[in-house]
């Protein structure tokens, strides 16, 4: 399951284990790894919370295109791997900038918009009308015709 999640956002690291008994006998943990495979964090616990829910949600987002959760059930002796439940997996997705949906055109824009680290193009009018509401977004000026800027990390 691909899960979105902003640049440093929290991570909710999150196993319901079917049964979902109110005392768990079980441990639940959990492998973090990058897009190349290799492990952010290796095999860390996570706390049941309720009726066989397992959370977490103090690991923060990196800067990649995504992670991966692995999720590994054992024994209450945390040893032990439990044969009844398979290896489950998530995927954290970093969520694009997307500085259009804050602002509202007075006009068209023309040209070719990229939407790497640039936002580029010409307005057909010379108005910009709207609200960026994170002003840490939207760095440059903006002339008569063209709006130009950049785009930091969400």
């Amino acid at each position: 399951m691909a899960i979105e999640t902003k640049l440093g956002g929290p991570l909710l690291i999150q196993l319901q284990l079917y049964d979902g008994i109110l005392s768990m006998p079980k441990r639940v943990f959990v492998d973090l790894s990058i897009p190349n495979g290799t492990l952010v964090e290796p095999r860390f616990e996570i706390a049941h919370v309720i009726n066989g829910d397992f959370r977490n949600e103090t690991r923060t987002m990196p800067n990649v295109e995504y992670v991966t959760a692995q999720y590994f059930v054992y024994e209450s002796d945390g040893v032990t791997p439990d044969e009844d439940y398979i290896i489950n997996k998530d995927i954290f997705v970093k969520t694009a900038c997307d500085l259009t949906s804050n602002i509202v055109l007075g006009g068209e824009i023309e040209g070719e918009v990229e939407v790497e680290s640039t936002l580029s193009g010409e307005l057909d009018q010379t108005e910009l009308d709207g609200t960026i509401e994170t002003e840490s977004l939207l760095e440059g000026e903006i002339d008569e015709t063209t709006l130009e800027g950049e785009i930091d990390d969400c």
